[in-house]
């Protein structure tokens, strides 16, 4: 890995694909025995960009997320000092309470994101995501918790409560990292510092 373990952004799938890897063993089916989860960071530990990812029958299918938008200078990662257990967020989700029609939710709302040209409908996106997801699993989205008076849109990564966020915002950088730093958090990446380019 090249970035901080307690930052999260994969160290568990990281070690698991690497371990499959070295095992010579399908490192999604190693993770459903530890995890039980989607795959779907397995898929991106082994990856140079951004995917979008489904389970087809219980089989993991992912291509390449054609994702650079004209705003990506508006957006920003920030930590929030509270590295998730992955193990433990998947055992607290309660899977009866969501339906098909909820997974076609969310990932048309992905699309839509992965397709966005306008940066207010990418906000929009970003909230009805949020507020689709607290549903489900039952907790308030990271912006009503944490940051009701920020002034922009905020979408949870990662396990829910905790790793990072992804801060979109019309306001200047000045107001995004005195807005964070103000906070104690001071783990805070442009776009372009952290997402891969595109080739």
């Amino acid at each position: 890995m090249d970035f901080n373990p307690q930052w999260g952004l994969g160290s568990s799938s990281s070690l698991i694909s690497n371990i499959a890897y070295w095992a010579d063993c399908d490192p999604f089916k190693l993770n459903y025995q530890i995890f039980n989860g989607s795959g779907y960071d397995i898929a991106c530990a082994r990856s140079s960009a951004p995917v979008i990812y489904e389970l087809k029958a219980g089989q993991p299918f992912y291509r390449r997320a054609h994702f650079q938008p004209v705003f990506h200078k508006q957006l920003y990662f920030v930590y929030l000092n509270q590295k998730q257990n992955t193990k433990t967020s998947i055992q607290k989700l309660d899977m009866s309470n969501i339906h098909s029609k909820d997974i076609n939710d969310i990932s048309n709302l992905a699309i839509e994101m992965e397709n966005a040209t306008d940066f207010k409908a990418f906000q929009f996106q970003i909230d009805n995501h949020e507020e689709l997801i607290g549903h489900l699993i039952q907790q308030k989205p990271v912006k009503t918790r944490l940051f009701n008076d920020f002034t922009g849109s905020m979408k949870s990564l990662g396990a829910w409560g905790g790793d990072f966020v992804l801060a979109a915002s019309s306001e200047s950088e000045d107001y995004i990292f005195k807005y964070f730093k103000d906070k104690n958090l001071n783990t805070i990446f442009r776009y372009k510092e952290i997402v891969f380019p595109e080739k």
